[in-house]
Formats: structure tokens, C-alpha cells, sequence
């Protein structure tokens, strides 16, 4: 209901539609520009796109407010596993402010090490401060903030975890939404399936390009141009697994239980909720066994081709470039372990939910 009020409000991305809160306020962002020396008042607004033609503020304004409802959320835990609790919290208010907040959060943890070389005591950080900056910004701006979920950081000993909403989430939806309607219309849901499935047999490297390209125009912020491409890409790239599975567990269904439903003359609201819904859901995880490798893949592609130097696959690119082989491989072992490491997830949450239907 709330991302179909979200629609109605027009615009053409989240961050241009109207807010649904209208009563805001932006101390930290005055406080940023005074810090910067620079003036914030309505002109500004205007400019930064946080009001619309109409006056209105748009979802933009009310990221950077100090009413901002998405939030994030870190956690300290003790050892490599999240079974005992160190610190937690939640930080909230402006985008701006969040930021700071967490910077100075993961600082507080991040520890300093001293090695000698001859008569030099050289200092390190467990964690790099280029690195934290980098997938920080990451985490802040290439969220999708459609969705309400906050953002997650988890501190191990070992390791550091970032997880936000994007693109996986969007074509997901996307795909059982396309399902659900070729499983109503059966006599053009094949072809329509088809039709989706041809996009997804477009190669990443061929359409990540071409992506950043056609979102030039959407915005003059850089960063926002490369979040909307990364998001379209991953969209693709998860739709058509997500449709074609769904779309099997909508229809194959068990011998005689459509029948039977028919016999108890049940409405096609409740055939849908009672026997297809429930029947699609172990297609569901066979569709993200798929996409959820597509997801990260996608968006280090279209970080490759992106414009801003934000980005694990941009980094990866530039750090080549530079002749920086062993950061490039660093980079890159951390954009495998975030693929297993989203993987076991989801295997783990497989294994939770459908733990009654295998037992059976």
C-alpha cells in the first residue's frame, strides 16, 4: 500500500516524487553548508532538486531532513559470529548526519597497530580509511530507499559487513509480479515470459554501458546517475529467474488440488492465497539461488563502467590502472566474499522457512 501511495505521488525516480511529509527541517544540512562556507536557503533547495516545480519538498529533501525516516543500524559483536552482542545502535536523522555518525562509530573500533621497520614505527589501521570511506558511501548512497529496511553494519574481529536494499529486492518483486500476471492472462503469460527472459540473455558487459549511458540525463549528481544504472542492471538481471521460477510454482501445480479447490467452488482470490502462493515459494529460492550471485555480479560490472570512483568494481578498475595489483586483488576477494557470503545467507534462510514443508 505505502509503494503504491509512493507511485501516485508522481515523478519519474523516488528521489524527484513528492514527499508524503511535508513538515521538515534541515539543521544538519544548514550546518553542513556553514561548515563548508557556503549559504543554504531556498535557491539552494530549488538547485539541489529538494523542491519540485510545484513547491512541494520531493523524497530527496526528505532524505537530507532532519525527519529522515530510513535509518541504519550497527552492531559490535564479539568473536566472528553474531551470537553475543558488544554495542549496538541506530542512527537516525539526516543522511548527512547519519554518515558522520557512523563514521566516528566504526573509528571508535577500528584499532591501530604499530610495526617497527629499522628506526620507523609505522601505524596501521585494521581497517583502511580509504576503504571504510569508500563502502560507507556505498552503503549510504547506492541504497534504495523504495524500500524501508535499514541499512545493516555488523563489526566482527575479522570483519566488517555492510548490507543495504538495491536492486536484488526491485527485480525480485519485479519478476513474481510478472508470474502472477501470466499466470492470470495464461494465454500470452508464455510468450511475455519469454520476452523477459530475452533481456536477461543480454550479456553484463554489453548492457552495463549501455545503461550508463541512457541514466545521464536522469540527474547532474554523478553518484545518482551510477545508483539508478546499477540499479536498473541488477533489476534485469534478477527479473527473469525470478518470473520464470515463479511462474512454474504459480502453475505446477500438485494433480487434482486445482480441481479440488473448484469443487469447493473457492474464489480465485483464495486458490491464489491458499494453494499457488504457498506452492511458489520453494520456486522463489530457486530463482534467488540464481539471482543473488546476478545481483553482485551486476553491480560490480556496472561499477566498472560507472562514472564516479565509488564502488568495489570501479576500484577494482582503477587500482589495474594504476598497476596497484595487489589492492585490485583485494578488492576483488572482497567482491567474492560478499557473493558467498550472500549466498550462505540466503541458504540459511532456505533452510529455515522451508524446514516444515521437507520435513513433511
Amino acid at each position: 500500500a505505502i509503494l503504491r501511495m509512493i507511485r501516485e505521488t508522481g515523478g519519474d525516480s523516488y528521489e524527484e516524487m513528492r514527499s508524503l511529509v511535508q513538515k521538515l527541517s534541515f539543521d544538519a544540512v544548514s550546518k553542513a553548508f556553514s561548515q563548508a562556507g557556503l549559504p543554504f536557503g531556498d535557491a539552494q533547495m530549488r538547485t539541489l532538486g529538494l523542491v519540485s516545480e510545484e513547491g512541494l519538498f520531493t523524497n530527496l529533501a526528505l532524505l537530507l531532513s532532519d525527519q529522515n525516516p530510513h535509518t541504519v543500524k550497527a552492531a559490535v559483536f564479539e568473536g566472528s559470529s553474531k551470537t553475543v552482542f558488544k554495542d549496538r545502535f541506530e542512527f537516525e536523522g539526516s543522511l548527512l548526519k547519519q554518515l558522520d555518525d557512523v563514521a566516528a562509530f566504526i573509528d571508535r573500533y577500528n584499532s591501530t597497530r604499530s610495526r617497527i621497520e629499522g628506526l620507523r614505527r609505522i601505524d596501521e589501521r585494521d581497517y583502511p580509511q580509504e576503504a571504510i570511506r569508500e563502502t560507507l558511501l556505498n552503503a549510504i548512497v547506492h541504497r534504495d530507499y523504495a524500500f524501508s529496511g535499514p541499512a545493516l553494519i555488523s563489526l566482527f574481529d575479522d570483519r566488517i559487513e555492510f548490507v543495504t536494499l538495491g536492486g536484488l529486492v526491485m527485480g525480485s518483486i519485479l519478476g513474481y509480479l510478472i508470474a502472477i500476471i501470466a499466470t492470470m492472462f495464461s494465454k500470452w503469460g508464455a510468450g511475455g515470459l519469454t520476452i523477459v527472459s530475452a533481456f536477461n540473455a543480454i550479456p553484463l558487459v554489453a548492457l552495463a554501458p549501455v545503461i550508463n549511458n541512457w541514466t545521464r540525463d536522469i540527474s547532474t549528481d554523478v553518484s545518482v546517475r551510477s545508483t539508478v544504472a546499477k540499479i536498473i542492471v541488477v533489476t534485469i538481471s534478477c527479473t527473469a529467474a525470478m518470473s520464470v521460477n515463479a511462474f512454474r510454482g504459480l502453475t505446477e501445480l500438485k494433480p487434482f488440488s486445482e480441481d479440488l479447490m473448484r469443487s469447493y467452488a473457492a474464489k480465485k482470490i483464495t486458490v491464489f492465497t491458499k494453494l499457488r502462493l504457498p506452492n511458489s515459494i520453494p520456486y522463489i529460492f530457486t530463482a534467488l539461488r540464481v539471482s543473488v550471485p546476478a545481483s553482485v555480479i551486476g553491480a560490480l560490472v556496472t561499477e566498472y563502467f560507472a562514472e564516479e570512483t565509488v564502488g568495489v568494481g570501479r576500484q577494482i578498475r582503477e587500482n589495474i590502472v594504476k598497476g596497484q595489483y595487489p589492492t585490485a586483488w583485494a578488492y576483488i576477494a572482497v567482491a567474492c566474499a560478499i557473493g558467498i557470503i550472500l549466498y550462505a545467507v540466503l541458504m540459511v534462510a532456505e533452510k529455515l522457512i522451508l524446514r516444515n514443508r521437507k520435513s513433511r
